[in-house]
């Protein structure tokens, strides 16, 4: 089943349409769940290997916010 891990994005700060763009380019990497927790987009990742579970928050994050600041 692999690995999971989860990360929290602030929705006043991160469109839904950055989250969705960056799940696309990682969908090859875990299987990822967006859900709405208040004011916070709520990201889920299993089925990823233990090579990328520890970084993949971290990575998922930078490349939102990438995708933030160029189509903002």
């Amino acid at each position: 089943t692999g690995a999971k891990a989860s990360l929290r994005l602030d929705a006043v700060l991160y469109p839904r349409r950055s989250i969705g763009v960056a799940k696309d380019a990682f969908s090859h990497l875990a299987e990822i769940g967006i859900s709405k927790d208040g004011g916070w987009f709520v990201i889920s990742f299993s089925g990823m290997s233990k090579a990328i579970a520890a970084r993949m928050p971290d990575e998922f994050a930078n490349y939102v916010l990438s995708v933030t600041v160029a189509q903002p």
